[in-house]
């Protein structure tokens, strides 16, 4: 975290007893989070408002806590309660802190200029504002080289600051310093191990660490400089994403990944995202990403204008390809009469809007939802009711020449061309020896229509 003697400083022996601070690995080690300057909650008790918070864990708490504003001072080389005034909350505490300097490391770094290292400050962060909003690629690459020094020999930094300072005078040493704490707080906000750059304007996904399953897929990406680069392969990015809306942790990947082993940062295209059924929900203050399963992941806008999303690869057998579920859970937005109608049981439109009206995940409509067709309850029905047995039979007769047409009428029946027909009497249907052979030779002997209706 900080500086003492050249070495760093445990940051544990800034926390409050019975406190300990979350670490992570790296490759130089394990080090502790930065503190940002971005919070909110609870004016007394705040939180910080990104996906890469510094937590603590507390002996009285089963789950990691936040930072405390007076942990907050100590590990940025403050006395408890600097920050303390009238009127000014804790939460505008945390976040004056979190945009600050370390002192550690710039006070052990300004005392060589002798002079107020107020004004030093002062001059130092104006330098970094203008680097912030208008850098050129060389003083990029000068503050790249400023800070590898300050990082890997601190006693060659503060001998870089002395002699320059000497040779051309105050400002070019306050520069030096300022150049250096510009390129650590750009990657101490895109550190490759903790987050993804969101991008609207890449067509890949870019990571070192993407598992190369199709190594003959190669391609040749092009930078922003016209720089060309060929990836190792495509494959998957194995992660374990955190889901707010359910507070689980969930594994995904993130499939048709390219491999590039010297990227310096972890990129996600949203577009290809978006093809694959994500969707973003952003506005200021908040922006969210759901996966086509509907977990919802945070992003992180940064200071720099750069929208991250937090970055937590399986590793071992846990980075193995996830199976493919072709499956999709339904959601409430698919919910339809249809589906309520089968949901409860085939119950009729009123009941199941009574239902609704105790059951939890649903809200009830003003009016029952309208009925549907369903076949199932349209045969059930049939068969509670029954089917009449009764056979009504209609006859319609258009005359033919006399020629063509015996007719006779022997009692209750007659006679068309020596084939017996079906009369109605009195409302009651007498049968006799008809049947549906004879009801068609009539129709095509004497041009007679006999229509069977069942009732």
């Amino acid at each position: 975290m900080a500086l003492q003697g050249g070495e760093h400083k445990d940051p544990n022996s800034a926390m409050d007893p019975g406190r300990r601070i979350q670490k992570h690995h790296s490759s130089k080690g394990y080090y502790s989070r930065p503190i940002g300057a971005s919070w909110h909650g609870n004016p007394d008790s705040p939180v910080a408002n990104t996906n890469a918070p510094v937590l603590v864990f507390d002996e009285n708490h089963d789950e990691p806590q936040h930072l405390r504003v007076n942990e907050a001072e100590r590990l940025m080389g403050m006395t408890t309660d600097t920050t303390k005034g009238a009127g000014i909350s804790n939460l505008d505490r945390m976040k004056s802190i979190g945009g600050g300097w370390d002192i550690n490391v710039t006070s052990r770094l300004l005392r060589y200029f002798g002079q107020d290292t107020r004004d030093l400050f002062l001059a130092a962060e104006t330098y970094i504002d203008k680097l912030s909003s208008d850098i050129t690629k060389e003083q990029l690459h000068q503050c790249s080289t400023v800070y590898a020094i300050r990082e890997t020999s601190p006693d060659d930094f503060n001998n870089l600051i002395t002699e320059s300072t000497k040779k051309y005078g105050t400002d070019y040493g306050v520069k030096l310093i300022a150049m250096a704490e510009y390129y650590s707080r750009s990657i101490n906000s895109a550190l490759p191990g903790d987050n993804f750059v969101m991008d609207s304007g890449a067509g890949c996904h870019v990571d070192p660490d993407t598992i190369v399953t199709d190594p003959d897929n190669k391609t040749r990406l092009t930078g922003f400089l016209g720089e060309a680069t060929w990836t190792k392969g495509r494959g998957h990015i194995p992660l374990r994403i955190h889901d707010d809306l359910t507070g689980h942790t969930v594994d995904i990947d993130i499939n048709n990944a390219d491999n590039v082993t010297n990227s310096r940062v972890s990129l996600l295209s949203m577009g290809k995202l978006i093809n694959d059924g994500w969707h973003f929900d952003l506005s200021q203050g908040s922006a969210y990403a759901y996966t086509p399963t509907g977990i919802r992941v945070t992003l992180d806008l940064g200071r720099d204008n750069v929208l991250r999303m937090p970055r937590n690869l399986r590793t071992g057998q846990d980075a193995d390809p996830l199976p493919i579920n072709t499956v999709r859970p339904s959601t409430k937005e698919q919910v339809t009469s249809e589906f309520l109608h089968k949901l409860f049981n085939h119950a009729n439109p009123d009941k199941i809007h009574r239902t609704l009206g105790v059951t939890q995940g649903y809200k009830q409509p003003e009016a029952p939802l309208p009925g549907c067709h369903c076949q199932a309850c349209a045969k059930a029905n049939s068969r509670r009711k029954g089917l009449s047995r009764k056979v009504n039979i209609c006859t319609e007769a258009r005359t033919t020449p006399s020629s063509h047409v015996d007719t006779t009428r022997q009692g209750s029946h007659t006679t068309v061309n020596g084939v017996n027909t079906v009369n109605m009497v009195n409302g009651t249907v007498n049968i006799g020896d008809f049947n549906a052979k004879n009801a068609r030779s009539t129709h095509q002997d004497a041009d007679e229509s006999t229509l069977g209706l069942r009732g």
